[in-house]
């Protein structure tokens, strides 16, 4: 997301620049099928469940999961930023990322379908959460906290729910995205 720092060191394409950062996300998503194809053989999984975990990713990773949110989030819109475009950007960038590393997981474990579609819910209110507070922390955080210098996000221009509601509206969001993402997982049945 074109940041220079993560976890207090500079970014690929700062140290090896943008053509390297490119080519290696490249490789790194390729990989992820890769080892979760050679690795799921390898434990026993039938192909038919190994393809469902391969749709997953590839449709969590792909043109209208993470790319897209990351297109919206390096080239956003140019009318005013609303809440919904906002949670769009984040539940395509990260919401789809974590649903689908927790669907994988209980695909691969037989979850029934009202388990997934609760888990799918869990997911994308964890994801809301996650980069909730990631925006928070880009206000209220330390680069020795973040491993990012702060404010990063208002110095690039990146609508955030900080800049669109406050930090106390912000901070309410979070809660009330995690009790949601705890609601959903209870009623998964698969917490206690």
């Amino acid at each position: 997301d074109n940041d220079d720092l993560r976890r207090g060191r500079p970014t690929n394409h700062k140290v090896y620049g943008e053509a390297m950062a490119i080519l290696a996300g490249d490789a790194l998503l390729t990989y992820a099928f890769d080892l979760m194809l050679s690795q799921g053989k390898k434990n026993g999984f039938d192909a038919e469940v190994l393809l469902r975990v391969c749709l997953e990713l590839s449709s969590a990773a792909g043109p209208r999961g993470m790319v897209a949110g990351q297109v919206l989030d390096v080239f956003p819109s140019q009318e005013p930023p609303t809440l919904q475009n906002l949670e769009d950007v984040h539940l395509r960038k990260t919401g789809c990322m974590i649903t689908s590393a927790i669907r994988a997981g209980a695909i691969l474990c037989g979850a029934t379908d009202g388990q997934l579609q609760k888990l799918s819910q869990f997911g994308r209110h964890l994801g809301l959460a996650f980069q909730i507070q990631d925006d928070l922390l880009d206000v209220l955080g330390s680069q020795e906290k973040t491993g990012k210098p702060q404010g990063s996000d208002e110095r690039s221009g990146k609508q955030t729910y900080v800049s669109l509601l406050g930090v106390p509206e912000a901070q309410k969001e979070v809660a009330r995205y995690t009790q949601l993402a705890k609601q959903a997982l209870v009623e998964s049945g698969i917490s206690p």
